[in-house]
């Protein structure tokens, strides 16, 4: 991408120049250092995990026992929460009121609440990967351990998270609607995912603003010199 925004820039090149111009407008034209990257997976490729009906490839989710999984950050500063997924099936009826929590902090019971989503509209009793997008947009802190948890608040309602198919083992669990949690490091992990955004610096934005005002000004020009 930031080949092609040179190429756009070369006086030489005006074709290119109002293409460019054209596609920032439509939204199409990706400000460089947005793309989404992943920070942390449990999924395989293709995001396979194990699935089917076996009662042992999954933990179960209902109201007296709520899962977390974590994962310590180790990439570089300035990246923020774009989108969790995590693999998972609920029933239809009792489990009407699953949610899904974004944690930070070295252990789940005394961790900092970043996010939350209500699980709403899903097809029941199918397994299939939930996309939660963030809304906090909360920045990564390198050495920081950050939890997602699956909960419901309806007394017996009942789901369940998929493990991962990569040999990948740990995962929390609470037994009294997380009030408490007990580690299991030695238990299967569950599948999901991470995945976070890197926001261009000020000076960066702030170039390319003023590249693009001074093209719409040029071309401003250009029209008025040919009436």
């Amino acid at each position: 991408m930031r080949s092609s925004y040179a190429a756009a820039f070369v006086p030489e090149a005006p074709r290119l120049r109002r293409l460019l111009l054209a596609l920032v407008a439509a939204g199409v034209v990706a400000v460089p250092g947005l793309e989404a990257q992943t920070v942390y997976s449990t999924f395989g490729p293709g995001d396979s995990y194990r699935s089917g009906v076996n009662c042992c490839d999954q933990f179960i989710v209902q109201y007296s026992q709520w899962m977390a999984a974590s994962f310590t950050y180790a990439g570089p500063s300035g990246l923020e929460l774009e989108r969790v997924r995590f693999a998972a099936y609920f029933y239809a009826g009792g489990a009407s009121n699953p949610s899904a929590s974004f944690w930070a902090g070295s252990d789940i019971g005394s961790a900092t609440f970043i996010e939350s989503w209500v699980l709403a509209g899903y097809t029941p009793n199918v397994d299939q990967i939930f996309s939660l997008a963030s809304v906090t947009g909360n920045p990564f802190l390198t050495g920081e351990t950050y939890w997602l948890r699956l909960a419901t608040g309806i007394d017996g309602s009942t789901g369940a998270w998929r493990w991962n198919d990569q040999g990948i083992l740990g995962a929390s669990a609470s037994f009294d609607q997380g009030t408490s949690w007990q580690s299991f490091p030695e238990a299967n992990a569950l599948a999901w995912d991470v995945s976070a955004i890197l926001t261009p610096e000020p000076a960066t934005m702030t170039l390319l603003a003023t590249g693009l005002a001074g093209l719409a000004g040029a071309s401003l020009i250009r029209r008025r010199r040919k009436v």
